[in-house]
């Protein structure tokens, strides 16, 4: 055989050696390249997954609080009332007992439509939110506490966020700050509805925020809205303000 010819092959074959073994190099980073990239997903997955559950059980904490913990603590404060006029004014103490009663139906209720819907907002909004707030103060008001209630201009659609906001503020009011005068002033123009609940209680410092302000600020956040606090020892102020 010609020594050419036997060259010629020789570098035929080791040129076909050489493609090999890049085919097989390119076909190795791919498969790696694809592996990393699986892992990359599984990963990006995991972490939406937790991210997702993580939000679930937050908002689920929320609405527990916001519903039926805001109902708890009022039929807590009409016992309490209760229990103190029972002897003194039995008519008082009857009408506490039956204001605990309609925030115990209420609870159930919203219990009741968060079961049903399980949706990201799991509750229904209130039918008016004037006629739930009147609601909300009229079995809150009473004892050692005046409410008061001012509603201006026209109600385009209720607003669930403003009815959790005014529990927030008046639950606050209530409970904690020991507060004899509450005011609840909701305003609606053009552009959106203004909230406010203004009491002259012992007010809280801003590092002492609990889990309803936390949650009603991300409800807020979540309407495009704003929230401000302005609490000192004479009371404390709760605005918030939502976009139609």
């Amino acid at each position: 055989m010609p020594r050419r010819q036997v060259r010629a092959e020789y570098i035929s074959d080791l040129l076909m050696f050489a493609v090999g073994v890049v085919l097989a190099l390119a076909m190795a980073a791919v498969a790696v390249r694809e592996q990393q990239a699986r892992a990359r997903l599984e990963g990006a997955l995991a972490q939406v997954a937790e991210l997702s559950a993580a939000r679930e059980r937050n908002r689920l904490a929320r609405e527990i609080h916001d519903s039926p913990g805001h109902h708890l603590t009022a039929i807590g404060i009409q016992l309490e009332k209760a229990e103190a006029f029972a002897s003194l004014d039995p008519q008082a103490s009857a009408q506490a007992v039956s204001h605990a009663r309609w925030s115990a139906n209420r609870a159930l209720d919203e219990v009741r439509a968060s079961v049903r819907t399980l949706g990201p907002e799991a509750e229904s909004e209130p039918a008016g939110l004037s006629r739930a707030l009147a609601d909300l103060v009229h079995h809150l008001d009473g004892g050692s506490r005046r409410i008061t209630l001012e509603m201006s201009g026209a109600e385009r659609r209720p607003l669930l966020v403003l009815y959790r906001a005014a529990q927030e503020g008046l639950t606050h009011a209530c409970r904690h700050s020991g507060a004899t005068e509450i005011g609840v002033n909701v305003a609606y123009d053009e552009r959106g509805a203004r909230l406010q609940v203004v009491d002259n209680g012992s007010g809280f410092d801003a590092a002492d925020e609990g889990f309803g302000l936390t949650g009603l600020r991300e409800r807020v956040r979540l309407a495009e809205g704003t929230v401000a606090v302005d609490s000192s020892a004479g009371g404390t102020v709760l605005t918030v303000g939502v976009p139609w």
